[in-house]
């Protein structure tokens, strides 16, 4: 397995030529753009503006309504969006921020916008080939992030790690990073080139730049079984997973059902690292990459 991406490390980052943004956003007010995906003028994402302040004693909740949504987030943190004003702010416990702004919530305020665009969210990752873009969903800890990397290492483009936002059946590119639980990173030979976030709960990889949009071509549920092991799914099957995997739901039913209708497997293999380079080679074979 390869175990580099062109030369690109933590610290090595293309200047983007225009303003950045991720998941169908133009975002202004990130203290650090580098690892946003660069947008041409041209492209018509509404633009976001985000900002962040220190909240002692915070209750997290959510709530979320037409017009406004307060997000709880992973680490006790909350984000107020507030879709007529296109803004977004983060109550984080302390600052400067260590990661956290591009995820957990930038991914959140993602979500909330999704929803009121009329996009599809998914929680998953998706890479890019020369055909289009493959979805890769499972449940959380199912190893999506650990094989997204391995794609990467493997010479494929990442679009996205933990939320894939579709415009009809065209995936809008996330942040180009793809965060790695403890352990995974040094099991995969890229210990030197990522770096610690949120309080060291993950290790940052950094991608190289994809382009903003990519059609859909078909998706892959991942699950954890005792050999590796691939099964084509049935419409009803793919309805099923797609489901369990929104983030929210759908604007239209029927969305889904189109997607239902990409080509899709389920891809099971041993939760030992030792299997995710094969379980990668069979995926890139089901997709014709």
């Amino acid at each position: 397995m390869c175990s580099s991406i062109d030369g690109i490390h933590s610290t090595e980052f293309p200047t983007p030529t225009t303003r950045g943004g991720a998941y169908g956003l133009r975002i202004v007010g990130l203290p650090d753009e580098r690892l946003l995906v660069p947008l041409p003028p041209r492209l018509a994402w509404p633009t976001v503006a985000v900002s962040s302040q220190p909240a002692s004693g915070l209750t997290p909740r959510t709530r979320i309504g037409l017009d406004r949504a307060e997000i709880g987030l992973l680490e006790g943190e909350q984000a107020l969006v507030d879709r007529a004003g296109r803004t977004a702010t983060f109550l984080a416990r302390s600052l400067p921020d260590d990661g956290r702004l591009l995820h957990p919530f930038l991914t959140a305020v993602a979500t909330m916008f999704a929803w009121w665009e009329g996009h599809t969210a998914i929680h998953g990752g998706a890479f890019v080939t020369e055909a289009g873009a493959w979805a890769v969903v499972g449940e959380r800890e199912g190893g999506k992030s650990s094989t997204l990397a391995a794609l990467a290492l493997a010479g494929r483009r990442v679009l996205a790690d933990d939320l894939i936002v579709l415009s009809g059946e065209t995936v809008l590119a996330g942040p180009r990073c793809i965060d790695l639980r403890p352990g995974v990173s040094e099991a995969l030979g890229v210990e030197t080139r990522v770096e610690p976030v949120r309080g060291g709960e993950r290790f940052r990889l950094a991608q190289r730049p994809v382009e903003p949009e990519s059609p859909l071509r078909g998706w892959v549920s991942l699950t954890w079984s005792e050999r590796l092991e691939v099964r084509a799914l049935t419409p009803g099957q793919r309805l099923d997973r797609l489901r369990a995997s929104s983030s929210v739901p759908p604007p239209e039913p029927r969305r889904l059902m189109d997607l239902a209708k990409l080509p899709a497997w389920e891809l099971g293999r041993p939760a030992a690292l030792s299997s995710l380079e094969p379980a990668v080679d069979r995926l890139l074979s089901l997709t014709g990459s």
